[in-house]
């Protein structure tokens, strides 16, 4: 069959199905080749991939540097230097949807303020106050001076007593430790004790020979008032005297 054309040119079907040379002024090809459309293969489907290299994503390269789309490593993560500061949780607005402060509904900082809503009313069923808890208050004396002491009664050593300002409910304990002597042999005819306020505590005999000796004693009390706190020596009668020296008083107030 043949087809009369306007300028009377004669066209078969086959010239006028046949092939065209380009298409918007592009040829055609069976594999990719660049500026021309690729046909696709048996299977309807393009011949070639189509995943290549892109030049950029969202106008970014591929790069672990500064403003670019950061590159996997060999363990398929991210380097941890390359993840951005709002990744790494340093500048994060939200966690959770829960913003980080001290605040009733927000993430707790752990920087030494009292964070609203997360203190304990009670422990078990008991208050703060009801707990025990208490403080211990120090007090220091101490002497190198050599005492003497030519009595046959119990008198203070000199230099070396505490002052204690005390409350009833208060625990108060004394520890003295002391070179002590006395000036005549003798097994046991010198004697030491602790005192605090007008409560002794156990006498401890020394002999002759010079040694160190530690004394001690403690006290609750039941009044208000402040109490004097200091070692005590005496010489059993028919002794010399007895002596003491170095020595250390440590008090401790409990309350």
């Amino acid at each position: 069959m043949k087809i009369l054309t306007p300028n009377n040119r004669i066209k078969t079907w086959s010239d006028i199905l046949g092939d065209a040379d380009t298409v918007d002024g592009l040829h055609a090809s069976a594999t990719a080749t660049a500026n021309k459309l690729l046909a696709l293969d048996a299977n309807a489907k393009l011949p070639a991939s189509i995943t290549g290299d892109a030049d950029t994503v969202d106008g970014k390269h591929a790069s672990n540097t500064a403003n670019n789309v950061p590159v996997l490593d060999a363990s398929a993560l991210l380097p941890l230097a390359q993840i951005p500061d709002t990744l790494t949780g340093k500048s994060a607005d939200q966690v959770d949807g829960y913003h980080a402060g001290n605040s009733s509904g927000q993430v707790a900082v752990n920087n030494g303020t009292v964070n609203t809503n997360l203190n304990a009313d009670m422990v078990d069923g008991k208050h703060a106050s009801e707990l025990g808890g208490m403080t211990v208050t120090f007090y220091t004396a101490s002497s190198t001076t050599c005492h003497i002491a030519p009595q046959t009664y119990f008198t203070d050593i000199p230099d070396v007593s505490c002052s204690v300002p005390v409350q009833p409910g208060d625990t108060v304990v004394a520890i003295c430790q002391m070179t002590a002597w006395g000036s005549q042999t003798s097994t046991s005819g010198y004697q030491y004790r602790m005192a605090i306020g007008s409560s002794t505590g156990q006498i401890l005999d020394k002999g002759y020979w010079r040694e160190g000796i530690v004394l001690m004693h403690s006290l609750t009390v039941e009044t208000s008032g402040t109490l004097s706190v200091r070692p005590q020596f005496q010489a059993i009668s028919g002794w010399s005297s007895s002596e003491s020296q170095n020595e250390f008083l440590l008090v401790l107030r409990f309350r």
